[in-house]
């Protein structure tokens, strides 16, 4: 999807949780974007419709007019026809395209940049269900254990060496309920450095996947000319 939608200009975004330059930053995360039909299958199994065609309307929006994220949504649209079943899914530009559908909108595509920050205060600003993440784009998404893990978390010494794997823990359980669709990054780091956009002596500098670039390292990043 991202090499045909992008045309060369998007990257897969690979760490949908905390992603690569944060604290407790899980590589295993990056599985979570793998094109797997079978797992859409059983997710589609266990859900209350079981078959695809029992499915509801699908209402889905890319928030704008920008074509790649447009091509986006017509490549799940099909992926979805051809490998699940599913049949009814209407696509509209903005949200306000569906007049008063508006409120069952269930797919809304958001852009989102990151700040280096508390690991924990990352996870509760995504995965939380007081968080503006669930309440405005996740149709007020609630996981107890989420809540659960997140709020130990951030209530925890960063040196515990327990701290991390609370996190992940927390992490993992939110990838496991599919509230996320990674559509792609806006910047590849190696080919930014390759192309000579980060020079050489520019040190500890990485692109995260929510296309703001990052500084995260310790202290931050380093100029070494």
């Amino acid at each position: 999807m991202v090499e045909v939608a992008g045309e060369g200009a998007r990257y897969i975004w690979r760490a949908p949780g905390l992603v690569e330059g944060f604290p407790c930053y899980d590589p295993a995360t990056t599985s979570y974007t793998e094109f797997n039909v079978e797992l859409a299958q059983e997710y589609l199994a266990k859900s209350r419709y079981k078959t695809g065609d029992q499915a509801p309307k699908i209402r889905m929006t890319p928030n704008g007019t920008d074509a790649v994220n447009i091509k986006c949504f017509q490549i799940m649209q099909e992926a979805w026809r051809v490998h699940l079943g599913i049949t009814d899914v209407e696509i509209k530009d903005l949200p306000s395209g569906f007049g008063n559908e508006e409120g069952l909108v269930a797919i809304d595509r958001q852009s989102t940049g990151a700040l280096p920050v508390d690991a924990a205060l990352l996870a509760k600003n995504t995965f939380h269900s007081n968080s503006p993440a669930a309440a405005r784009f996740m149709g007020g998404y609630e996981n107890l254990q989420v809540d659960e893990l997140i709020d130990k978390a951030l209530a925890m010494s960063r040196e515990d060496p327990e701290f991390c794997a609370t996190v992940r823990q927390a992490e993992d359980l939110f990838l496991a309920d599919a509230m996320l669709i990674p559509l792609y990054a806006n910047h590849n780091p190696q080919l930014q450095r390759q192309n000579g956009a980060i020079q050489p002596w520019v040190k500890n500098l990485v692109y995260s996947p929510y296309a703001y670039f990052l500084t995260w390292v310790e202290p931050l990043a380093v100029i070494e000319r």
